[in-house]
């Protein structure tokens, strides 16, 4: 019963005796019940002859010894020492125990069936229903707990990309979307000349296409297509507009899992996330979510930006951060339940803007806020624990 089921079945594949198992433990119940019987027909049994022997040899005094010697004999080595091995050894104990105890199944079939069914007639009357086959399939957080349990079984880089993955269903989009303020797009109004520019610059494959306002969006643009025009000669706003292709908008509380099911079916990489009022808070794409899962940033620049290592070994942190890189790239545990970014959740814990030289303790981390500007926090100094600046 203590067999790691999963390891039992990649091994049944190949194993005869793992196959024997497999099927043995379809059915726990009659296990548990050839084993119960044979376990007590063979202390009865020895109980019946010693008892005689006693009090044969030693009359009245031998019924003592032997009850005494035979409960010590029975407890060490047909109980403790046993179970305990089968405990500690499951597999050294069952995989040569396997044929008898089919063989022993099918010899002991009719007292098997009979105890079965009063025992789960017995269940069936205090409301306890016996299913044939027990479900062995982990829940989500179990299957997490034994993620995080293999430390050191696997990479620690393949550990947090399974992780990552167990949380997709837990992450909403607009906890690792591209902001509206860093978006990158053209602007239908600017003449050619600046948007052939944006084009030519930019590293992305896809950007959004409005008018003079990201709110005015009119749709996504493959750069490819507008520079294949632009080789061509045949670049012109007509032609422009031609390419624009209709945009997906979903609401901020979606799900990364539910994402990136969408952008499979839909045959689509990015969208438009707006709030519950219609206005557009930011765009993701199908590269975030598969760099939320294996951990490494498209963009590598950005990600070097977030974060400075000072001599003290304080960080400079960049307020445009996530919560989730930080806590990823530093090791670190930030609370996640409340704002995105760094900056965010600095003022979320001081129910402030702050003024440069603040000092705030979150989770540990003593952080002191170096710049403020446009009513966010910029750039911020996280202390190591044991380095604490002065905190108001």
């Amino acid at each position: 019963m203590a067999l790691n089921r999963y390891k039992l079945r990649t091994r049944a594949k190949t194993n005869f005796r793992a196959k024997l198992i497999a099927k043995l433990l379809e059915r726990p119940d009659r296990v548990l019940a050839v084993i119960l019987i044979g376990n007590n027909i063979s202390n009865i049994a020895a109980s019946a002859i010693v008892t005689i022997l006693g009090a044969h040899f030693y009359g009245n005094a031998g019924i003592v010894i032997a009850t005494i010697s035979l409960t010590i004999i029975l407890l060490l080595f047909a109980e403790i020492t046993p179970k305990t091995l089968g405990a500690l050894k499951p597999a050294r104990i069952a995989y040569p125990a396997a044929i008898p105890l089919y063989f022993l199944l099918y010899l002991l079939y009719p007292l098997v069936w009979l105890a079965n069914g009063f025992s789960n007639g017995l269940l069936r009357c205090l409301g306890v229903k016996q299913n044939s086959k027990q479900p062995d399939a982990l829940s989500t957080d179990e299957l997490r707990f034994v993620v995080n349990d293999a430390t050191g079984l696997m990479p620690k880089t393949h550990q947090d990309m399974l992780l990552s993955i167990l949380d997709l269903n837990k992450v909403t989009v607009d906890e690792i979307m591209v902001p509206r303020n860093k978006i990158i797009g053209i602007d239908l109004c600017e003449s050619l000349n600046n948007i052939t520019t944006i084009l030519s610059r930019t590293s992305f494959a896809i950007l959004p296409a409005y008018e003079k306002d990201i709110d005015n969006i009119k749709g996504m643009v493959h750069v490819g297509d507008i520079l294949n025009l632009l080789a061509t000669n045949n670049l012109t706003l007509a032609t422009l507009r031609k390419k624009i292709q209709p945009v997906n908008f979903i609401p901020q509380s979606t799900f990364l899992y539910q994402q990136l099911v969408l952008f499979q079916q839909q045959q689509h990489r990015q969208a438009i996330i707006v709030d519950e009022y219609g206005q557009i808070l930011g765009l993701i794409t199908l590269a975030d979510i598969i760099e939320e899962i294996v951990g490494i940033s498209a963009n590598l620049t950005d990600t070097n930006l977030i974060v400075t290592k000072q001599s003290d070994d304080s960080c400079i942190i960049n307020g445009s951060a996530t919560i989730r890189d930080l806590n990823r790239q530093q090791e670190w545990e930030l609370p996640t339940d409340g704002a995105n970014t760094f900056s965010g959740l600095i003022i979320e814990h001081l129910e402030n803007i702050p003024t440069p030289g603040t000092c705030i303790k979150i989770a540990d981390y003593p952080i002191e806020v170096l710049l403020v500007k446009d009513n966010k926090i910029t750039t911020a100094k996280v202390y190591p624990p044991q380095i604490k600046p002065t905190v108001p």
